[in-house]
């Protein structure tokens, strides 16, 4: 899903009654009705209480030198060329009393950009994937000298006239009454594994910028964001992601390489995820989170989740907003994924698309699920849509195993 600030347009696209024609040949799943006692379930997902018990763990020792180079702010400028390219510097001056100048770059070889394109896209069908794995996952990893927080020091905000930005939604889906964020609306502060690990997405093309969302790190140089936040196949694509954003970058940041995942335009889907490489090693110096899917339903739908994002409403997407005690209310098989569906008043707004759904799961911060829009099934209420399952499992394990 984007809108807001990015795509007002795609909502057209999230009409209830395309859905529909979408939900007519693919199967759901439903919970177990056994009379029998159940299973104790051999994942335990911490409580917002156990978390708030837990001290933070401080950092030990400093950040190996080698990532000082990663560190340095530096202005990047690109172009494509068999040959050395040669550059011609057009300078302007624009205000003589403050000295301040504009800079302009020309090349014969071609257009000078400011964004890194992406290498390589690895479009998957859906036809040649299998997974006879019930559940999988990987691990997190914090960096020996990086502090870790359960439990963030959190901000509370009040949306400014969030009441009439849902009342342009609403007229403009003619979807039925719903219930959206609250007005209060929480920040964390990201400079604590694994907080940081989540950060903002940019992207654009050679025709100009394009979506802005949310990403997470999953590797020593892999991201994972909605595949729907990438321009498949247009030329001079490009994405970035700033780990801990907040009112401009706040760690190290890198354009994407490489992508590879389902192309994801429209509706939500239980496979609207693509696992990225970044051209700098951020999870090395960052950190990153785990993964899980689950064999039995009842582990996603039992406890409550935790989504950060950057929505459009909260300060236009430039400081991290995070939502507690998200439940999954109705779990589709979208085959090769999982849509975990949860109430609408969770994860709300363009710019959280892309944004992870996780908890601390068997003492590992693990994600179980990427934002990828909304949709209401006829009579249901609308609902907001993770998409999972062992497909993004798989997406990092191949990252992992490919992405070097």
């Amino acid at each position: 899903m984007i809108f807001g600030d990015i795509k007002t347009k795609t909502m057209a696209n999230l009409h209830p009654g395309k859905k529909n024609k979408r939900n007519a040949v693919k199967a759901k799943t439903n919970r177990k009705t056994s009379h029998q006692a159940p299973e104790k379930s051999s994942f335990h997902v911490m409580s917002l209480e156990e978390m708030a018990q837990k001290e933070m763990i401080p950092g030990k020792g400093k950040e190996p030198s080698k990532y000082s180079q990663f560190r340095e702010r530096t202005s990047e400028l690109y172009i494509k060329s068999k040959k050395e390219p040669k550059i011609e510097v057009v300078k302007n001056l624009i205000d003589r009393e403050t000295g301040l100048w504009k800079l302009g770059f020309r090349s014969p070889e071609g257009p000078v950009v400011s964004g890194l394109p992406v290498l390589h896209e690895e479009k998957v069908t859906i036809r040649e994937l299998t997974s006879l794995e019930r559940y999988s996952d990987t691990r997190a990893y914090r960096p020996p000298w990086v502090s870790m927080e359960y439990l963030p020091k959190i901000i509370p905000h009040r949306i400014a006239n969030l009441n009439g930005r849902i009342r342009d939604l609403v007229r403009f889906t003619g979807m039925p009454e719903m219930h959206f964020l609250d007005y209060d609306a929480h920040e964390a502060l990201t400079m604590s594994f694994p907080w940081r690990c989540i950060g903002k997405i940019t992207s654009g093309s050679d025709s100009g910028p394009g979506s802005s969302g949310t990403g997470v790190l999953v590797g020593p140089n892999l991201m994972m964001t909605a595949s729907h936040l990438w321009k498949w196949g247009a030329p001079g694509r490009w994405m970035h992601f700033s780990p801990g954003f907040r009112e401009g970058p706040q760690h190290p940041e890198s354009f994407v390489t490489r992508i590879r995942g389902i192309q994801s335009d429209g509706d939500p889907t239980g496979y609207d995820y693509i696992i990225c490489q970044l051209q700098k090693p951020l999870g090395e110096m960052i950190g990153w989170m785990g993964s899980q899917s689950f064999g039995d339903e009842d582990d996603y739908y039992d406890p409550d989740w935790i989504s950060v994002g950057y929505p459009g409403v909260f300060y236009n997407g430039m400081r991290p907003a995070v939502d507690f005690d998200i439940g999954i209310r109705d779990i589709d098989n979208d085959d090769p994924g999982l849509e975990l569906e949860t109430t609408y008043n969770t994860a709300f707004g363009g710019g959280w698309s892309g944004g992870p759904l996780w908890g601390v799961i068997n003492n590992d911060f693990k994600i179980i699920g990427i934002k990828s829009g909304w949709e209401v099934d006829v009579y249901d209420p609308a609902r907001g849509v993770f998409s999972g399952g062992n497909h993004m499992v798989d997406l990092i394990k191949h990252g992992l195993a490919n992405f070097k």
